[in-house]
């Protein structure tokens, strides 16, 4: 994502059939709370009308993201324990 030549924020989205995973989303923080994230998820699913599945992973401890992703429709599915101390919540959402 790109603001005035200047790199914002990013996406990494990976498709497989009917299924979208969200892999990365993110913006620098001097560019959130101003409804971007909002924008970029509407965009998003509109560009893909044809993905019935939408899934993505977050840190248990970011409270902020499980909101955002929430607001959105995703329902926790499931845990993933990447390490002794990283663990995330699967989220999905389907359409």
């Amino acid at each position: 994502m790109w603001s005035n030549n200047t790199i914002i924020g990013g996406i990494d989205l990976r498709k497989k059939e009917n299924i979208l995973l969200l892999d990365k989303l993110f913006i620098a923080n001097e560019y959130q709370n101003k409804g971007l994230g909002t924008k970029i998820m509407k965009l998003i699913e509109a560009e893909f009308p044809l993905i019935k599945i939408w899934r993505l992973y977050t840190p248990y401890l970011n409270k902020r993201n499980q909101y955002f992703y929430e607001k959105f429709g995703y329902e926790k599915i499931g845990e993933v324990q990447l390490t002794e101390k990283l663990l995330l919540f699967k989220y999905e959402k389907c359409i």
